[in-house]
């Protein structure tokens, strides 16, 4: 692939990588649960909480898929398999239930249950769904004008 297209294919990968991460920044509603902001204080930013996710995305968000002498395929994401799990459950919502020890009792090893709930907060679907018309409009027209100069640069 000439190499001027992969670049172009890249930038707009990156493009739309800066865009998951404004997500992230954006503090994505609803807020937290008083029990989540507890422990998180003195954190209070929706989907920042040790920097896991957010590093993720910046530091290992884009991944080349395939790449060939006609094309190339690119993927952005989460792909660290620790982060991607509670990514998922933010990106899609999740319940479920947790087992809540017995600390008074410790002849008895659990006490009861708990559900816990993770509302949807989607960063990655959302950047794509409001950015990608724009980054791919602006490929095709990156892609066009390396096409032009080098059609002007060929010799008959």
């Amino acid at each position: 692939m000439d190499e001027e297209i992969k670049t172009a294919v890249l930038n707009a990968a990156m493009d739309l990588r800066d865009k998951v991460v404004e997500k992230i920044n954006s503090n994505i509603p609803p807020p937290d649960s008083p029990a989540t902001l507890k422990k998180k204080y003195p954190k209070s930013h929706t989907l920042v909480d040790t920097g896991n996710l957010l590093n993720s995305v910046v530091e290992d968000g884009i991944h080349t898929i395939s790449e060939g002498d006609n094309n190339m395929e690119v993927a952005v994401g989460v792909f660290d398999e620790g982060v991607a799990e509670y990514a998922i459950a933010n990106e899609f919502g999740s319940t479920r239930v947790a087992t809540t020890k017995n600390v008074g009792n410790k002849k008895e090893m659990h006490q009861g249950y708990s559900t816990i709930t993770i509302p949807e907060r989607s960063f990655l679907r959302s950047a794509y769904d409001e950015n990608i018309e724009e980054i791919m409009d602006g490929l095709t027209e990156e892609i066009g004008e390396i096409f032009a100069r080098k059609f002007k640069e060929m010799k008959f």
